[in-house]
């Protein structure tokens, strides 16, 4: 008789076929996924305070949010082939103390072009 439902082993994987640890690099990259989703929000909703302080227009904003757009598009190609090199989870590591480290960075900007240089490499 067919099962009409798979087990919850083949859903997730026989752990014995290589898988080990599938589950927490899921948990790992969803946990790092949402950490870098809540700051892309947090910039957004501190927008007007921070145009507001650096006496920015709105299209200086705009192209703040596209050279961090572009450089993080552009990273992905590189990101991609260290972590084929040096494994997954240390890229993710690294990736995530740069994120972290340029945060940080986003807070203790002065001006508007130690803003733009921040946002920049943030990417």
């Amino acid at each position: 008789m067919k099962e009409k439902w798979p087990s919850r082993r083949r859903c997730l994987g026989n752990r014995s076929s290589g898988d080990a640890g599938a589950l927490s690099r899921a948990r790992a990259q969803l946990s790092d996924g949402l950490l870098m989703y809540m700051e892309r929000g947090a910039i957004g909703a501190a927008a007007p305070n921070i145009m507001r302080e650096f006496r920015n227009r709105q299209n200086h904003h705009g192209m703040e949010c596209f050279r961090f757009n572009w450089s993080y598009a552009l990273f992905q190609v590189p990101g991609d082939g260290m972590a084929d090199r040096f494994g997954a989870r240390l890229v993710l590591a690294g990736a995530i103390a740069w994120w972290s480290a340029f945060t940080a960075g986003t807070g203790l900007s002065f001006n508007a072009i130690s803003l733009a240089i921040t946002r920049l490499l943030f990417g």
